[in-house]
């Protein structure tokens, strides 16, 4: 099962309980901290009869106006920010401290959610807060197709929200075949298809943004900060929707069932020196600039709605090794890379089929004459899905040159 969210914004009817759910998202915030913050203190163990014996007693003495199902999701949502801690081994941590305002909800908190409205607990008892629920068609479809889960509301810049999580079967795989992506710095991504996927727009304006958040943090001033921080969120924002674009065209580019991706988790502490122990400041700044993660996030359940999966291999030596012999014989020289047997790759793409390879899955080669990749240009539907491979038998048939 799949789990699509969509975050929809939440206009209430009547002020009165627009007025109560800021005051408790607010409370339920400072809840959230004291409810870290004892169970940090204690040392309680992380199971459910544990921490609802230490907290709940005092949390609903010292927040009577959280409803009892609030303080239960208070301090479950605690308890997986714990695990979280606990399984990425972070012995040495700091307190947990909730800063948005938010809130998952429960059956007792909401009722009859529909794509028009939810009802919503009030500050009266007996007596539903009605919220209308701002629809888009994207939102309509989503609520004819699917089932939802409880949903989670939240409040910012001066607007609430309701993130709804709908349950979307997953679709069966349909074959064992792969393709290999290598992602980088300056070409976001290269299929072992010969494909390259780079949004050179998006690229344009996140140096744009990245020079005037330069020349803000410069002057220092208060008003200096503040637009600093909407550019912030405005780089944050096109970066993800840089991900949607780029999942979504490599999804459409391929008939292969698997997509291999390289396991770039802490890919920046890895490669921050140099053989000789010299930090690589502009090497890191680059690096923490590319969504590696939030691309993964998105793309791997992006590929379970379309009967696809993702799988992560190990990084090392995929640019330096030779895909014709699997080992270090060939040489590369700035963006191509000179095969032992004489074949001439680019870089990158050398590096993908060396990260398809190391999946063990199957998968098709072609490669043309020239050796050239083909680009994906974003915005043109139509060049992403010339891109579509062609069946088995056709591709045999029209293949000049395979490794």
């Amino acid at each position: 099962m799949c789990v699509i969210t969509y975050n929809a914004e939440l206009r209430f009817k009547d002020k009165a309980d627009l007025d109560y759910w800021s005051s408790l998202l607010d409370t339920a915030r400072i809840a959230y901290n004291e409810c870290a913050n004892i169970l940090d203190s204690n040392k309680i163990h992380l199971d459910l009869k544990s921490v609802h014996n230490a907290v709940y007693y005092i949390l609903r003495e010292n927040f009577p106006t959280i409803p009892s199902q609030g303080i239960i999701k208070i301090y479950k949502e605690c308890i997986s920010a714990f695990r979280s801690i606990n399984s990425n081994g972070h012995i040495e941590h700091k307190i947990l401290e909730k800063k948005n305002w938010s809130m998952r909800l429960d059956k007792r908190l909401y009722s009859k959610l529909s794509v028009d409205s939810i009802l919503l607990c009030s500050e009266k008892s007996n007596r539903r807060a009605v919220a209308e629920i701002i629809k888009f068609p994207k939102l309509v479809e989503l609520f004819k197709k699917y089932p939802t889960q409880d949903p989670l509301i939240f409040k910012r810049d001066d607007k609430f929200y309701l993130s709804i999580p709908f349950n979307a079967p997953e679709i069966p795989i349909q074959s064992e075949n792969c393709i290999g992506v290598d992602l980088g710095e300056r070409r976001f991504a290269v299929t072992s298809d010969g494909i390259m996927f780079n949004d050179k727009e998006y690229n344009a304006r996140r140096r744009k943004l990245r020079y005037l958040k330069r020349c803000l943090q410069k002057k220092g001033t208060k008003s200096a900060r503040k637009h600093k921080l909407k550019l912030s969120v405005k780089e944050r924002n096109q970066s993800t929707d840089m991900c949607y674009k780029m999942a979504n065209a490599i999804i459409g580019s391929t008939y292969a069932s698997i997509i291999v991706l390289e396991d770039l988790s802490n890919i920046k502490q890895k490669t921050s020196k140099t053989k000789e122990g010299f930090k690589k400041k502009n090497h890191n700044r680059r690096i923490g600039q590319v969504p590696f993660y939030k691309f993964k996030q998105i793309l791997s359940y992006k590929a379970l709605l379309n009967g696809k999966r993702v799988e992560t291999v190990s990084p090392f030596m995929t640019s330096q090794t030779d895909c014709t012999t699997g080992k270090k014989d060939g040489t590369r020289k700035n963006r191509r890379f000179y095969c032992k047997n004489g074949t001439v790759l680019d870089a990158d793409w050398n590096g993908a089929i060396n990260i398809a390879q190391k999946s063990k899955h199957p998968f098709s080669l072609k490669i043309p004459l020239d050796g050239a990749l083909r680009t994906w240009k974003a915005g043109r539907e139509s060049t992403a899905q010339s891109y579509v491979r062609l069946p088995m038998e056709t591709q045999e048939a029209l293949q000049t040159h395979c490794l």
